[in-house]
């Protein structure tokens, strides 16, 4: 399920954020990303889903559930 990766893969990225992270935590208030933390977000997204992301794209960014619903309407499904 992307949900599930895309939490993994912040969790990853992200050792210190809290264990109860969810679709609906934001990336910069709850999260405490900044711009160095997003791009390595993105590089691990581009990894996991084999997709390339634009940075505008990501700047429109504010929950998790963002990240999901953008993966699946503009990834998923296609070659």
């Amino acid at each position: 399920m992307v949900e599930d990766k895309v939490i993994r893969i912040i969790k990853e990225c992200f050792p210190a954020v809290p264990e109860n992270i969810n679709l609906s935590s934001r990336l910069v208030e709850d999260l405490g990303m900044d711009e160095i933390d997003k791009m390595d977000v993105i590089f691990a997204l581009e990894d996991e889903f084999d997709i390339e992301i634009i940075d505008e794209d990501f700047e429109k960014w504010l929950t998790i559930q963002d990240i999901v619903n953008h993966i699946e309407s503009s990834y998923m499904g296609k070659d």
